[in-house]
């Protein structure tokens, strides 16, 4: 079921992971990482991120930089993502809630499943 999803978007964001998978044959990442957290810090996602954070930037030898930005269900930090550029250098942690804001909400500028690109994932 992933590459199928991955083949089936449609636009550049869509497209970032095989960029990104490109540029990792290149040495990824040569400047810091934009790490999005859609919650408060100190909660339990920010404290996964900083912790997650730290150990690939003393893998990678750069920066994995976490923001937050909290508000609107996750919405504003997922929005930020999806405009940033697809060079996989803006990173987002995503719960549940992205799911969820996709039947609540209708009128999101972005669509979650066609406009984000997983990374990893369990």
């Amino acid at each position: 079921m992933f590459p199928q999803r991955i083949s089936r978007c449609g636009n550049g964001r869509g497209r970032a992971l095989g960029r990104v998978a490109h540029r990792l044959a290149q040495a990824y990442p040569t400047r810091p990482v934009r790490w999005l957290v859609g919650f408060a810090p100190a909660g339990g996602n920010d404290i996964v991120a900083r912790l997650m954070g730290q150990w690939l930037s003393e893998r990678t030898g750069q920066q994995f930089l976490v923001e937050n930005r909290a508000g609107a269900a996750t919405n504003i930090a997922t929005e930020i993502a999806v405009n940033a550029p697809a060079d996989g250098y803006t990173l987002l942690l995503v719960g549940v809630s992205a799911a969820i804001n996709a039947t609540l909400y209708d009128n999101l500028s972005f669509n979650f499943i066609r406009d984000i690109a997983p990374a990893a994932g369990s």
